[in-house]
């Protein structure tokens, strides 16, 4: 079930930068490198452009999605590199560490109402401009629909 929402998700804010005329731009044409500051939430700002992102979730045996999305300012204030953004004022916990090398890490936990709380840690590595891997394990308890409350380990690369 929150593979099918991301996957909506994503799609939906995949055409609503398209439909802004940079369908046609590629990750590396005529765009300027991501800026070093962060989106609200703390996580890296990707360089505007198309970006093919695939998914692999560990533990349901699935073969990858793939999507391809086109990113802007707007579109990347919104989603983060991870695919969504937290309101960090609905977590109880909510950091976000940048390494020296350039990783990110991030730690929440975050009360979704209905949806359960649900608890993620991870990393991701890349340069934010080409590529990055985010690599994160979620815990869904409390949700009102059992299926949501689960473990899981997602690992997605964009380029």
């Amino acid at each position: 079930m929150k593979t099918i929402t991301f996957t909506l998700a994503c799609a939906a804010l995949a055409l609503a930068a398209c439909g802004k005329g940079d369908a046609g731009k590629s990750a590396d044409a005529g765009t300027a490198a991501a800026p070093k500051t962060a989106t609200p939430a703390g996580m890296p700002s990707r360089k505007a452009g198309l970006w093919t992102n695939t998914i692999t979730m560990a533990e349901t045996g699935a073969s990858p999605i793939s999507m391809t999305l086109c990113v802007d300012p707007t579109t990347d204030a919104k989603m983060s590199a991870i695919g969504s953004q937290t309101d960090p004022t609905k977590c109880s916990a909510y950091k976000v560490d940048h390494g020296a090398d350039g990783s990110v890490t991030f730690h929440s936990v975050c009360d979704m109402g209905t949806g359960g709380v649900t608890t993620s840690t991870g990393t991701i590595t890349g340069d934010f401009n080409s590529e990055y891997t985010a690599k994160f394990d979620s815990e869904t308890t409390g949700a009102s629909v059992p299926q949501m409350n689960r473990k899981s380990s997602v690992t997605m690369t964009a380029k």
